[in-house]
């Protein structure tokens, strides 16, 4: 019993360990499907994650593509921005541009119109203003500078504060062209511009030692009038100064002397200058009265400007004819040979030099009593002393016997064009004239009267030959002919070449004669008496020049020399001997009794 209960037990164990076996299998089984299936679900999980993950990345790129498309498309509706804004820009800046341009256009057209209107008032402004004469560009050029030095010896002093007031009310209204300047318009025409004048800027007083002698001071004068005589004038301003020199000399206890260019105006500008700045010293209330040098025509008189036409026809052009020649080749070809009075080194850079300044006072009845002596006129006798007076200074630097040197001397003789132009006139109609401004000086040479040997010579002979001289150039019509013989020359070679010819008509010559008539009284300036008075003209190329001028009573007769080479001393010596030998000559005892 027992043995078959264990068996059966055992059997049934066994079935048991089977069943539990089989449940074991079947749990693992299970087991094994659960991890499978939750291998399977960690697979899904996985993939299931993975597609996530996948699907995140792509949604990512998926976003950051979009992103990146958006940035794009940003990035282009910004470049497109840009691009509308650039062409935005370029559009308004095309319109500025355009807007610029127009402006400009119109700034150009408003320019050109204020140029043509500027140009157009210039013209009208040019035309107003007075064309300066050929002769007077002439005499400002760079190859010529005429000055006329004026010279005024005052018995009492005068201030600064005076002068400047004497020449703003007196003397700058007296001459339009002391308020105006040389300009050179568009078309290259040289005209006189009115301008502005600060009379300040125009006077000078030097300064020099005191304390010295009259003589000294009289020396200083005369160097400083040459020193100043050379020096050039500003052209940015009236060619014009005066100067005070406040130290005495031989005529004066002060002086004034005044520089102006020889383009403003010729003698007749000069003396209605002088008659508008100057009065009467006695009696200011009264007009100055002038000498009666009128050359009208009388009955069966025979005068320059009133030659009779017929008579003589053949003569007269034959003397033309000779005139022309002789005067074409002293202004080209034809030199004075070297002379006591001529050094013939004038070279063309040399538009001055440094001169010496002598001056003698003639009386002016003495003289016209020689004049009515002799039937001469006072050009004859003022020529004929000239003369004389180089005789006595050749005789005496022994070159008198120089017949080469002698008779080739000529003399220039200078003259005004306007007594051709309306007729010869008394000094006081001269006054009244109306176009009186400017230079219408010309030149003709003569021949300086010379006669051999230095014994036994008669000095009214000088006066005698100097007339017959100046009677043969009155019977000829080379004076009419002048003007356009420089014309011509003008017209072939232009201004320069008619400068040349001028400045050679000069440089070819010994001297040179200019003669003014002033008044009869003694006259004052600012009511200050002048006691004496003389002018020079500085810049000529010659080694000696004269001028003489009428004033008083007196002729004042000057010479102005070349430094280094004339000897003054000895000339001025010759000079206060010539007269006193022609009044003896002509008088005899009546002129040591005179003296």
């Amino acid at each position: 019993m027992q043995s078959r209960s264990f068996s059966k037990l055992t059997h049934e164990e066994e079935e048991e360990e089977e069943e539990e076996e089989e449940e074991e299998e079947e749990e693992e089984e299970e087991e094994e499907e659960e991890e499978e299936e939750e291998e399977e679900e960690e697979e899904e999980e996985e993939e299931e994650e993975e597609e996530e993950e996948e699907e995140e990345e792509e949604e990512e790129e998926e976003e950051e593509e979009e992103e990146e498309e958006e940035e794009e498309e940003e990035e282009e509706e910004e470049e497109e921005e840009e691009e509308e804004e650039e062409e935005e820009e370029e559009e308004e800046e095309e319109e500025e541009e355009e807007e610029e341009e127009e402006e400009e256009e119109e700034e150009e057209e408003e320019e050109e119109e204020e140029e043509e209107e500027e140009e157009e008032e210039e013209e009208e402004e040019e035309e107003e203003w007075s064309v300066v004469s050929p002769i007077s560009k002439c005499l400002i050029s760079n190859t010529l500078t005429f000055t006329i030095m004026g010279l005024m010896e005052l018995e009492t002093t005068i201030t600064e504060s005076e002068t400047l007031d004497f020449l703003n009310k007196v003397f700058i209204p007296a001459c339009p062209l002391f308020s105006s300047i040389i300009v050179t318009g568009k078309k290259g025409v040289k005209r006189w511009k009115k301008v502005d004048v600060q009379a300040q800027n125009h006077l000078i007083v030097p300064t020099f030692p005191t304390g010295l002698e009259i003589e000294s001071y009289d020396q200083l004068l005369r160097e400083y009038i040459s020193k100043i005589g050379n020096e050039r004038f500003s052209r940015d301003k009236p060619l014009w100064e005066v100067h005070i020199f406040k130290y005495p000399s031989a005529n004066g206890v002060e002086s004034l002397v005044f520089k102006f260019s020889h383009a403003i105006g010729d003698g007749y500008a000069y003396m209605k200058i002088l008659s508008k700045i100057v009065k009467r010293a006695e009696s200011p209330h009264l007009p100055l009265t002038y000498p009666n040098l009128s050359l009208r025509q009388r009955k069966n008189d025979q005068r320059v400007g009133r030659m009779k036409i017929f008579s003589g026809l053949f003569a007269k052009c034959i003397n033309t004819v000779s005139d022309i020649i002789f005067n074409t080749l002293k202004t080209t070809v034809w030199v004075d040979s070297p002379s006591a009075i001529r050094s013939g080194t004038w070279k063309k850079k040399d538009l001055s030099k440094p001169i010496d300044i002598y001056s003698v006072k003639l009386s002016l009845e003495r003289v016209k009593k020689v004049k009515f002596k002799l039937g001469a006129t006072m050009n004859d006798v003022i020529t004929g002393i000239i003369s004389y007076v180089i005789h006595l200074y050749m005789t005496k630097m022994g070159q008198i016997s120089t017949t080469e040197a002698s008779a080739s001397m000529t003399m220039l003789v200078m003259l005004n064009m306007r007594i051709f132009k309306d007729g010869y006139k008394d000094i006081d109609e001269m006054m009244k004239a109306a176009d009186t401004w400017g230079n219408h000086s010309r030149f003709f040479p003569v021949k300086i009267p010379t006669i051999a040997g230095s014994e036994n010579i008669n000095p009214l002979d000088f006066i005698t030959k100097a007339k017959e001289n100046l009677n043969r150039s009155k019977n000829s019509m080379i004076f009419y002919l002048l003007d356009p013989l420089l014309n011509a020359v003008r017209s072939i070679f232009g201004q320069k070449g008619m400068e040349r010819v001028v400045r050679l008509g000069f440089k070819n010559t010994s001297t040179l004669i200019t003669s003014l008539v002033g008044p009869k009284e003694q006259i004052a300036i600012a009511n200050h008496p002048i006691g004496n008075y003389y002018f020079i003209v500085v810049g000529i190329p010659q080694s000696l020049t004269f001028t003489s001028m009428s004033c008083n009573e007196q002729l004042q007769l000057v010479a102005t020399m070349e430094r280094g080479f004339i000897g003054s001393s000895l000339f001025a010596s010759c000079m206060d001997e010539a007269f006193d030998n022609i009044f003896q000559a002509a008088f005899g005892n009546e002129a040591k009794k005179s003296n």
